[in-house]
Parts: C-alpha cells; sequence; structure tokens
C-alpha cells in the first residue's frame, strides 16, 4: 500500500507546542550575555535553571540563586513550565541572581514627590511606638491612682488597684500570644498595680519597708505572670529590676536605712548580675552542653531572655546611681566619692556594651552607664561649683566625640583595644570599695573594731 507523503505521519517532525524559541539575557554584576535557546515548553522552569546556567556560564558559574524574569516584570514560578508562565516562542527573558522590582511610574508633582519619599514602612517601629505609649499611660494612671489615695485617704483607691492588677493579669493571661502588644500593657499594667496596692496598703510605712513590699510585690506578680501567660520580655524585665531591688533593700538596710546604702548595694547588686546574665539565660534557655541541636526558636527565646536581663539590670544600676546622688545633693553622701563611684559605674556600664552584640542590649548599657555618669557630672558640680564651667565643656566635648566615633565606627588596633579593657578592669574594680565607702560599711566596721 502507498501512502501520499502530505497524509503520512513523520516521525521527524517536532509535536507542536513542546519548544520555545526563546533570548536570555543575564543581568548580574560582572556578567553581561546573550544567547538563543531552545527549550523544552513542558518541563518546570526550576528545571531549566541549571542547563540555561550551564549553557551561559559553562564551568566557570559563580553557584548563585538564579531566576527567570520577564523584562522588567515578576519573576517566572519554577514550579510551572514555560508554557504554563506564558512564554512564547521569541520571548526575551532575563536572568538574575535578585528579584527586579517591576516598573511603576514616578510623579512629577511636588505634593506626590513628598507623599512618595516618606517612609511608611516600619511597621515594627509603629508597633514598638504604640506598645511604649500604652506602657506610659499605664504608669500615668497608676502614679495619679497612687497620688490621689495619698491625699484623700479613701479606701477604694486600694481597692481599685488591686482589682486593676488582678484583671489586667487575668486579661493578659486569656489574650496569652495572639496578641504581644496588649499582652504587654496588660503585663504591665498588672505588676505597675500590684505595686501601687503595695504602696496604698501600708502609706505610712517607712522608705526601706515600703520599697521592700513594691519589690516583692512586682517580683510576685512577674512570676506568676511568667508562669501562667508565658510572657515576653518586658516581665523577665521587671522580675530583673525587682529582684535586685529586693536584694539591694534587704542588704542596705543591714548597714543602715540610708538612701545611699541602698543605691551603693542595687549598684553592686546590678553589676554583679550584668556580668553573670550570660549564664543565666544559658540555664534559662537551656542552651547547655548536654544539649546536641539547638533550634532557631530556642535561640531566639535566648536572645529574647538576655536582651531582657540586660535591659533590666542596667536600668537597676540607673536607679542605684539617682539614689546615691540624690543623697550626695543632699549632702548625705560625700560628694567626692559618690561622684568618683558614679563615674566609675557609668564608664563600666558603657565599656560592657563592647561584649554584645545585639544592638539593643548595647542601647540599653550605654544608656544606663550615660545616666551614671550624668549623675556623678551633677554632683561635682553641686560639690564644687566654682568649677562647673570647664565641667561643662568637657561634658558636651566628650559627648559630641562619643557621637562622632559612634557614627563612623573604626577597626580598633590590638594596644588600644588592650587599653579600652583595661580600663574596664579599672573601674569594675573601682565599683565595690567605693560602694562600700559611700554606704558606710567602712564606717561600720570601724565602729565595731573600736567597741
Amino acid at each position: 500500500m502507498v501512502h501520499s507523503a502530505g497524509t503520512d505521519p513523520s516521525y521527524v517532525d517536532p509535536v507542536p507546542d513542546t519548544l520555545r524559541r526563546i533570548v536570555v539575557e543575564v543581568a548580574a554584576e560582572g556578567e553581561a550575555r546573550s544567547v538563543d535557546l531552545l527549550l523544552p515548553a513542558q518541563r518546570p522552569v526550576g528545571e531549566l535553571v541549571p542547563s540555561i546556567v550551564d549553557a551561559v556560564f559553562g564551568d566557570a558559574g559563580e553557584h548563585r540563586r538564579w531566576q527567570l524574569s520577564r523584562l522588567a516584570g515578576a519573576p517566572l514560578d519554577a514550579p510551572l513550565s514555560l508554557r504554563d508562565n506564558g512564554v512564547r516562542d521569541g520571548d526575551v527573558l532575563t536572568m538574575t541572581s535578585v528579584r527586579i522590582r517591576p516598573p511603576r511610574l514616578l510623579p512629577t508633582e511636588p505634593c506626590a514627590v513628598v507623599a512618595t519619599v516618606c517612609d511608611t514602612t516600619t511597621p515594627a517601629a509603629r508597633a514598638a511606638a504604640v506598645t511604649a505609649l500604652g506602657m506610659l499611660g499605664v504608669l500615668v494612671g497608676a502614679v495619679a491612682l497612687v497620688g490621689s489615695g495619698l491625699t484623700t485617704g479613701h479606701g477604694w483607691h486600694l481597692w481599685s488597684a488591686g482589682a486593676l492588677s488582678a484583671v489586667a493579669a487575668t486579661t493578659s493571661v486569656a489574650v496569652g500570644r495572639g496578641d504581644p502588644a496588649l499582652a504587654a500593657v496588660l503585663n504591665t499594667a498588672a505588676v505597675v498595680f500590684a505595686v501601687a496596692t503595695g504602696v496604698l496598703a501600708v502609706a505610712g510605712a517607712s522608705p526601706a519597708a515600703l520599697l521592700l513590699l513594691c519589690a516583692t510585690s512586682a517580683l510576685a506578680m512577674a512570676a506568676v505572670l511568667l508562669w501562667a501567660a508565658r510572657g515576653g520580655g518586658e516581665l523577665i524585665g521587671f522580675a530583673a529590676v525587682a529582684a535586685a531591688l529586693t536584694l539591694a533593700v534587704s542588704a542596705g538596710s543591714a548597714v543602715g536605712p540610708r538612701p545611699q546604702a541602698a543605691g551603693a548595694t542595687l549598684l553592686v547588686v546590678s553589676f554583679v548580675a550584668v556580668a553573670a546574665a550570660p549564664r543565666i539565660t544559658i540555664l534559662a534557655a537551656r542552651l547547655g552542653p548536654p544539649r546536641e541541636v539547638v533550634d532557631e526558636v530556642r535561640a531566639t527565646g535566648a536572645h529574647r531572655v538576655l536582651t531582657a536581663l540586660i535591659a533590666g539590670w542596667s536600668l537597676s544600676a540607673a536607679l542605684g546611681s539617682a539614689a546615691i546622688g540624690a543623697a550626695a545633693w543632699r549632702a548625705d553622701a560625700p560628694g567626692p566619692v559618690a561622684a568618683a563611684l558614679c563615674a566609675a559605674a557609668g564608664i563600666a556600664l558603657m565599656l560592657r556594651a563592647r561584649s554584645h552584640a545585639d544592638p539593643v542590649r548595647r542601647i540599653w548599657l550605654i544608656a544606663g552607664g550615660f545616666v551614671s555618669v550624668a549623675v556623678g557630672v551633677l554632683v561635682v558640680s553641686r560639690w564644687a561649683p566654682a568649677q562647673g564651667w570647664w565641667i561643662g565643656a568637657a561634658a558636651v566635648l566628650v559627648c559630641a566625640a562619643g557621637v562622632r566615633w559612634a557614627g563612623r565606627p573604626a577597626a580598633l588596633t590590638p594596644t588600644v583595644r588592650h587599653a579600652v579593657q583595661v580600663c574596664e578592669y579599672i573601674a569594675l574594680a573601682a565599683v565595690v570599695p567605693l560602694a562600700c565607702w559611700v554606704s558606710g560599711v567602712y564606717g561600720m566596721v570601724r565602729d565595731a573594731s573600736m567597741s
């Protein structure tokens, strides 16, 4: 039987719609090539990319995450084929190692240009600002409630503070991790109004007893919420500050019920806690040697715990320096010694920031150290008012130099790094003796030996 060529099937003609003739333009740093390719239309794009890279670069190609995109368009979907991606014969594709932004029209009107330049892509910063304002509002409400209760003496202020603390704690447990910002504000309200309840409950107590009651109330509420709600870093920070205050007031009462004794003890406790914070974090997050594998979730939790501890104890160190400065301002403590203690503590805190990679922890340490140094400068100006002119000028020059150095960080030489480390050790070594001097430990020992 004879068949005509026009009707017989051909075994060499290509099956329709199975191949695509395309042009691939390479757009990468240091690379500019173009190649014409004939590719199967039904194979996934992700399987074709390695072959395209070999065809373009050969064995000399760098290992990058290449992707195919339309000209100034979105990248092709890797699991889909060229046909499913809508690629036709003669199309020009771009192969890049980074995503190409799609084209857009640029405005020309002044108002549109100003509106376009405005940065509106900071949801994390906006959420943090809203949370901070919520916490500040809670603090203002608690201060207003305590002030009204101490002025009027009515009992309903006490019951109102206790009820607000209980409701905030219960709501925080109910919210859980569904809304972290709301949970942070509620946790703050629970702790702050627990402190307000303690203040209103023993309004006529001595300052040391009142401070001890407030610290223990805050510590108890923070511990309960940490156990019940698995709260965030704010609860760990509250617990750190409350624990340091509790220990400082308890130990300072042994020397005498004086603010400088409590402040010096709080400063020393905070320094010891800051130094031990990494080890405490390792124990709390269970990152010890028995654990062979540490996943990203556990590592992130460890960073959150360490940041909260550093923030809390940096704040408590600043509070201790403020207490010492207040006592020296009223001439209840020796001015030169108090100024030296605050300056040494501030320098040690700011230099301690070098050992932390997280910027938030560095900010807290530098802020706490700056407050301590500022208190020392104010004490010196109070003790020697005639020297205030050069003290103010030196403070301005040091701040300007610090901002200049922070804005343009440079690699330190080994000699400079060793000198900075020696300065940190000297400041740390001076904190404890100066704290004993300010708090009156030396005088107490001298009186005991004479008697």
